[in-house]
């Protein structure tokens, strides 16, 4: 919370955060007016990696994010369109 306020303090339009942090983080009135971006966005299933603090894509809507950054789902796949339309499927 601290360092969330420091850089609103600075004059950021938005933060990354982690999952696990989004819904503390959004709990702080003073931090209402940031964008959420959030890491780590996996589907059900999908391989980790080397990535310990996960969500998937409509857990991390639902707490509250603005911006999901999802990569190696869709990048490393054999059919990067069909990841992304499953990802899609599931936050709808």
């Amino acid at each position: 919370m601290v360092l969330a306020k420091l850089a609103k303090d600075a004059g950021v339009a938005g933060i990354v955060c982690s999952s696990q942090d989004l819904k503390m983080l959004k709990s702080h009135l003073e931090l209402a007016d940031l964008k959420f971006i959030v890491p780590g966005i996996r589907s059900v299933g999908v391989d980790l990696d080397d990535q310990n603090r996960v969500s998937t894509p409509k857990m991390a809507i639902q707490d509250g994010a603005d911006y999901l950054v999802i990569g190696r789902q869709i990048t490393k796949s054999d059919n990067p369109l069909a990841e992304f339309l499953k990802i899609q499927k599931e936050i709808e």
